[in-house]
């Protein structure tokens, strides 16, 4: 059986492991997340999370403490051997979500609803004002 996570992002950062809260204290950590979860599935290179994490004043070994945080983001989502979903690639870290468990990606189920009706109201629109007298 394999874990599911799903990700909140759209208020508060939540996190979620099979269903049961996951805890995320340290903000750093916290903010590595939000950081991989705005590039979810893409790789995100170490450069960009220095950047990301420190601004323009990173300390010296930052590299280390990026490590450091992303041993501690797997320990707390509870990754299993391999790491997912934090992977490690040659130039940065990535983050994989599955379709659906990342809110800001999840379409309400109002939203095809209102597609549809724009474009029948588009159509309406287009006819009356075409049409001839």
């Amino acid at each position: 059986m394999s874990t599911r996570y799903e990700f909140r992002v759209l208020g508060p950062l939540e996190v979620l492991r099979d269903g049961r809260p996951v805890r995320i204290d340290a903000a750093k950590v916290r903010l590595l997340l939000a950081v991989l979860l705005a590039d979810a599935n893409q790789v995100v290179t170490v450069e960009t999370l220095v950047n990301r994490l420190w601004g323009e004043e990173p300390p010296g070994r930052a590299r280390n403490t990026l490590q450091n945080y992303v041993l501690r983001l797997r320990r707390a989502l509870g990754c299993p051997a391999g790491g997912a979903p934090v992977l490690t690639r040659p130039h940065g870290y990535l983050i994989e979500t599955e379709p659906g468990a990342l809110d800001c990606t999840v379409s309400p189920p109002w939203s095809a609803r209102a597609v549809r009706l724009s474009k029948k109201a588009r159509r309406h629109a287009r006819r009356r004002c075409c049409a001839r007298p």
